[in-house]
């Protein structure tokens, strides 16, 4: 009898012993995801700030030989197709 509940005992030790495990491996990857989603979102508000930046844009647009598009007929109404003169 008494070994029997030993191993009771034991076993219920067990599994309580592999759920903290698992709920800290849990909580480090969940971490690690955290962390990458915030390098992310720094990366991303980076470049945001970039394309939003007028003087970067027009710095971009130079340096890619754009003009200024001027005296523009569009052809539906909600301006989003121009027609090329």
């Amino acid at each position: 009898m008494l070994v029997c509940l030993a191993v009771v005992g034991f076993a219920y030790y067990i599994v309580g012993v592999n759920a903290v495990t698992s709920g800290e491996y849990n909580i480090s990857a969940e971490r690690t995801m955290i962390t990458k989603l915030t390098e992310a979102q720094s990366s991303l508000t980076a470049e945001k700030s970039a394309t939003e930046d007028p003087v970067a844009a027009a710095a971009f647009a130079q340096a890619q030989h754009m003009t200024e598009a001027k005296d523009i007929v569009y052809v539906f109404e909600n301006n989003n197709v121009a027609l090329q003169k």
